[in-house]
């Protein structure tokens, strides 16, 4: 009998759930989903409304930059890449705490938490909560970042992108 060829399934961490939180607060306070009706307008493509999956398959420069991330983009492109890693991952909870899209997300959150998010763009009830929640400790949220950044042993991007297809 010909023996398979089966790898030993990872262990998967647990997201810290302070960490998690603010990663996702800071994402969701811009509305990726007008940003993206915005974009197709001035491309004159029909604005459709089919959920997250649309949008993240409608936006090449969204899988570039999960290949090859380019943090020197504008921010509002930055802010919507981390809202649309926030709606196409954790939405189905499969973005794992070590994999190489979460080490994406962190440094993500590294780079925007401090900056503002244009009121066209705005989720006032996102944004409000942000405010009120995390901007006050923001700098204890960023040394929580910072420390899984240093402490966790991610996922190769080889491996993290074998796992996506």
């Amino acid at each position: 009998m010909e023996e398979l060829d089966c790898e030993e399934p990872r262990p998967r961490l647990q997201w810290d759930s302070r960490e998690l939180n603010a990663l996702m607060s800071c994402a969701l306070r811009f509305d990726g989903y007008q940003w993206f009706e915005d974009k197709q307008r001035v491309d004159n493509e029909p604005i459709d409304h089919k959920g997250a999956q649309f949008v993240i398959s409608s936006i090449p420069s969204f899988d570039e930059f999960l290949n090859e991330p380019n943090y020197d983009l504008p921010v509002s492109e930055l802010q919507a890449m981390h809202f649309l890693l926030q709606r196409a991952w954790f939405r189905n909870d499969s973005l794992e705490t070590n994999s190489f899209g979460s080490k994406i997300f962190r440094e993500l959150f590294l780079l925007l938490c401090r900056e503002p998010v244009d009121p066209v763009y705005r989720d006032t009830s996102f944004n409000d909560t942000w405010e009120r929640q995390y901007l006050p400790d923001l700098d204890e949220y960023e040394e929580i970042v910072r420390n899984s950044m240093n402490t966790i042993e991610f996922t190769s991007k080889e491996l993290w992108q074998k796992d996506r297809i």
